[in-house]
């Protein structure tokens, strides 16, 4: 009868451990649900933040573009019209040499409009520094 009851207190240690064991994995399972949860949560944070950015790029693109067609004069033109001629534009472009004459023009109106730019701000900085030299003694 001993060694019986020795063979039931076993059984009866297995199954406790047994009991444990399922008890850990559960808790492990649940665990790991609520990481994967997080980690979705996170990836899908990143992407909007991610999105967010392209979409900041893509509007500062597309105003610099606007101002384009503002020094350009054709902010009122026939919509149209503006596409054809963009179009059109595009398809020239793939030739070198209107490429290089392109980018030549536009560069120098881009910086002929800078130098403007800086002698007005130069200018406005001028008289406030003379005014403050003639107040000093």
């Amino acid at each position: 009868m001993d060694s019986e009851a020795r063979r039931v207190g076993h059984i009866g240690l297995l199954d406790l451990q047994i009991r444990q064991a399922l008890e850990r994995k559960e808790a492990t399972a649940t665990k790991i649900t609520k990481l994967k949860a997080q980690r979705q949560k996170l990836v899908a944070q990143q992407r909007g933040i991610e999105n967010r950015q392209r979409r900041a790029e893509l509007n500062q693109l597309k105003y610099e573009v606007g101002g384009l067609l503002l020094v350009a004069g054709l902010l009122e033109t026939d919509r149209g019209a503006l596409l054809g001629g963009l179009l059109i534009i595009h398809e020239r472009l793939q030739g070198e040499s209107f490429y290089q004459m392109a980018k030549r023009r536009g560069d120098e109106l881009l910086a002929q409009r800078e130098a403007t730019r800086q002698a007005r701000k130069h200018s406005r900085q001028q008289p406030a520094e003379a005014t403050e030299a003639e107040a000093q003694p």
